[in-house]
Order: C-alpha cells, then sequence, then structure tokens
C-alpha cells in the first residue's frame, strides 16, 4: 500500500498517493540488521568476464530502503520529529550513491563488484554497530513510548466495548480545516502553522457538540491529530454508538459535517467514510458485530492506523496541543474499585509481541 493522503484543489479535497510505504521498510530493515549478521552483499559471477552484485533478501530490502525518496519523505513530514532510526537512515543514505538500485542488475569488471561489496558490506557493518549499541536502543525505545501506550490503550477500550455488546454503530470521519483563499500546497512551500490555534479551538467546540448530540447513545470515541503537508492539521476520529436510533450511520456523520461547516464558517472539511463503508476491507464502519472476527480485524487496523505510526514519527506541536485522545464509556472499568493508589501496570513482554505483531501485519501504510 502507498502512504495516502488528501488535498485541496480549489474547493474541491482529493485524494492523492506519494511514495511507497519506505518509512515502515527502514524500520523493517533496522530490526533484521540486529538479528541478522551474515554479509548482505557479495560477488556474482554473471558470465565469463563480467560479475555482478550479488545480494541476500536482505541486502535487496536494505538497498530498497536506501533508495526512498527522502527529500520526499522530509517534504512531506516537515512538521515531524523522526524516530532516531530514521535519522540514522537519513544520514547513511548521504554517503550512497543517488541511485542504488541500478547496481543490482548492471554488469562489470570484477576489481568493480569487489569494490562495491567491500563497501557497501562496511557501510552495513557500521549500521549495525549503531543499532546495536545500548544508548541508540534507549533513544529509540523512549522515543516509541507514547505510541506504545496509546496502543495498548485503545486496544484495550476496543476488547471492553467487544465484552459488553455484540452490536455498535462505527463511525468514522475526517476533520480539515484552512484558512480562507488558501491554495493547494506547492512541494517547497513553508507550512502554515499558524492556523493550528484556530483548528484546536473550533475542534473542541466542535466536539463538545458531538457529545452533547449523542447523550447517552455514546459508547466511546477515539481521535489523532496529524498534519499533511498538502492537507494541512487535521483529525482522525472514531466513534461509537447504541444501534438503536443510528441506524443511519452515514447521515448522522453528514450531520456531524454541517455543524463543523457552521462552526468553520465553511472554512472546513469532513471525508465522510461511513458514506462508502463497504469499500473499507475488512469493513469495520457502520452498523457492525463486535463478535465477528473480520471486524475486529478492521477495528485493529484502525487502532494501529490512530496511533503506532508515532513508532516512526509524530507530530512536533507545542507541549500544550494534545495529539491523542479517547473517552467515553470504553474507557471505564466496571466493578467495585479497589481502596488506594492506582496500582502502576507493567505492561511487560505481552505489550511489546501485541505491538510487533501489529507492526508486521497492520502497519503498512507509511
Amino acid at each position: 500500500m502507498r502512504q495516502r493522503c488528501l488535498l485541496w484543489q480549489g474547493t474541491v479535497l482529493h485524494r492523492a498517493r506519494s511514495h511507497d510505504r519506505p518509512i515502515s521498510l527502514i524500520h523493517e530493515v533496522a530490526d533484521e540488521l540486529l538479528v541478522n549478521s551474515a554479509p548482505l552483499f557479495e560477488v556474482k559471477e554473471a558470465r565469463r568476464g563480467l560479475f555482478k552484485l550479488g545480494f541476500s533478501e536482505s541486502g535487496k530490502r536494505l538497498v530498497e530502503a536506501a533508495s526512498a525518496d527522502f527529500v520526499l519523505i522530509e517534504q512531506d513530514m516537515v512538521l515531524h520529529e523522526k524516530s532516531p532510526v530514521l535519522m540514522l537512515f537519513f544520514r547513511m543514505r548521504s554517503f550512497l550513491p543517488m541511485n542504488l538500485r541500478m547496481y543490482l542488475d548492471d554488469l562489470y569488471a570484477r576489481s568493480q563488484v569487489e569494490a562495491m561489496v567491500e563497501f557497501l558490506n562496511r557501510m552495513v557493518g557500521v549500521l549495525r554497530r549503531r543499532l546495536a549499541r545500548k544508548v541508540f536502543k534507549e533513544r529509540q525505545k523512549n522515543f516509541e513510548r507514547n505510541a506504545i501506550e496509546n496502543f495498548i490503550g485503545l486496544s484495550e477500550c476496543i476488547d471492553r466495548l467487544a465484552r459488553r455488546h455484540t452490536e455498535v454503530i462505527a463511525l468514522r470521519f475526517d476533520l480539515f480545516y484552512r484558512r480562507p483563499g488558501s491554495e493547494p500546497a506547492q512541494f517547497d512551500d513553508v507550512p502554515d502553522v499558524s492556523v493550528l490555534e484556530e483548528f484546536v479551538d473550533q475542534d473542541a467546540r466542535f466536539h463538545r457538540s458531538m457529545i452533547h448530540r449523542f447523550g447517552k447513545d455514546l459508547l466511546g470515541y477515539a481521535w489523532a491529530l496529524e498534519f499533511g503537508r498538502e492537507a494541512g492539521f487535521h483529525k482522525h476520529y472514531l466513534v461509537f454508538l447504541r444501534p438503536q436510533g443510528n441506524e443511519d450511520h452515514a447521515g448522522l456523520v453528514d450531520l456531524l459535517e454541517v455543524k463543523w461547516l457552521a462552526l468553520t464558517e465553511g472554512r472546513g472539511f469532513l471525508h465522510n467514510c461511513n458514506r462508502n463503508a463497504h469499500s473499507y476491507k475488512p469493513c469495520a464502519i457502520g452498523l457492525v458485530r463486535l463478535d465477528d472476527p473480520q471486524v475486529l480485524e478492521g477495528l485493529r487496523f484502525i487502532v494501529v492506523y490512530f496511533t503506532l505510526a508515532g513508532l516512526y514519527m509524530r507530530l512536533a506541536v507545542p507541549q500544550s496541543v494534545v495529539k491523542f485522545g479517547k473517552g467515553g464509556d470504553f474507557t471505564k472499568e466496571r466493578g467495585p474499585k479497589k481502596a488506594g493508589r492506582k496500582p502502576h501496570i507493567k505492561r511487560g513482554k505481552w505489550a511489546r509481541h501485541a505491538v510487533a505483531l501489529a507492526q508486521a501485519h497492520y502497519l503498512n501504510f507509511m
């Protein structure tokens, strides 16, 4: 899958696609380098007198990761703090040929290939040593902490919801906002960050209105603040409602759009995922059964989408700006409360295992 974004063209918002999931690939390759100590490149004879660069599967993936369009990544993620792993690959890339892929297929004299193999394996060795350093691992672990907590917390909320309800209405929509007269972003435009305060204020009013509108029918919600070069600041929303009286789920989101447009005086846009709910596979939008494995798989993807991009990069905004939130009944434990201070829960290896599975199966959109 490719990373997806939305961009303004006139008064219409269009879906666009950019580079092929290089950010997750870079982190996957970094993990592979820590467990695979074998040389990744070798001299391979192609035909008499001519040789080519031989490579393992990990070597090929490393070349693919190093051949990503790092300029485009930097432009797309200009307001994001990058993970230590991603920053290490950014630095490494400056030492490599611009078009590294072409060396995989072309034929050369033996001495040329030997020089390439020596250089590339030496670079791999440097990467492995940097990745294996204790201080580097701690920096990466600290960078990932909030994303993991958000992922585990929202996953637990979904599990709690599934234990209490067989059927729910799931709403998925995205809120966008722009200044009057703004135009589609150009490649080298400086992002307009001054709009963030306006967007946050308008969204807070929208959020209060939404909670009031749904009242006791509201079972839970989650949201994530993001920034895209074309789309600007925007929020992803996931809302769960009781089914009775809320069957017209797409119409409910349309009513939310009317409210958002009124609050923003027409400067906002709402993308209604429920309008084409069945185009999402596996489908976890609309009237869904929480005992259906396909629905739960769809919800896992949404949870990952809202939280685990933070393993790789996080929005660099003032600390006063909240970037992820959840609330409603599904955040609350039921039953008698124990006296005293709430115990600190150690996530342990099971949490890391859950995150690793989610990365492997769902984190393929960036």
